[in-house]
């Protein structure tokens, strides 16, 4: 349930088909012109940089919703209370030097790769909602990064792989410390 741009690459607006649940990197690659975009209640990931060279992501500024997804934080934001009823964090949403810190709502289920990238973080909570978090998303790989401690609230460990943290203080709830202690990455 992935979207496939087909057409004409001179429409101005676009509706993402109900049901799509995908929107892959460079899906948008033919569509730089459009400038009025719908997304349906079923989407749950935005890819890479897939509407960046859109008119409509030219034009925006702040939070940057594509339906329950944050796909973006563009511009002199500081502070990003992700609203109520988002299910996803895109990749590379929030990697914004300018964003100090994030408050992250319990409707949330992923975490994109590379999410907080390049964002000036030195904290943040995770809701138990949390399910799945992308690879290098609180890890900044080769540069300098704020972040250095995690409260994770999730029950069950989310689904993560190997870069998803570095060189982080984690802080889980005590009574699912040894489920965290005994997973195959999280351990």
């Amino acid at each position: 349930k992935a979207l496939v741009m087909v057409g004409n690459k001179n429409h101005k607006t676009v509706a993402v088909a109900k049901g799509t649940e995908t929107i892959n990197a460079n899906a948008f690659d033919i569509a730089k012109g459009v400038s009025a975009i719908t997304f349906p209640a079923s989407l749950k990931a935005v890819k890479g940089n897939a509407l960046d060279v859109t008119a409509w992501f030219t034009a925006q500024n702040g939070e940057i919703y594509a339906g329950p997804v944050l796909y973006k934080v563009k511009g002199d934001v500081a502070e990003v209370n992700v609203k109520a009823g988002t299910i996803a964090i895109a990749d590379r949403a929030i990697s914004n030097p300018a964003v100090k810190k994030v408050t992250l709502p319990a409707s949330l289920v992923t975490i994109g790769a590379e999410a907080f990238a390049k964002s000036a973080i030195t904290s943040i909570v995770i809701p138990n909602s949390v399910k799945e978090i992308g690879a290098y998303a609180f890890n900044h790989g080769y540069q300098a990064f704020a972040l250095d401690s995690v409260l994770c609230y999730t029950t069950t460990p989310p689904i993560v792989d190997s870069t998803t943290f570095h060189d982080i203080s984690l802080y889980v709830p005590c009574e699912v410390v040894s489920d965290y202690e005994t997973h195959p990455i999280w351990g």
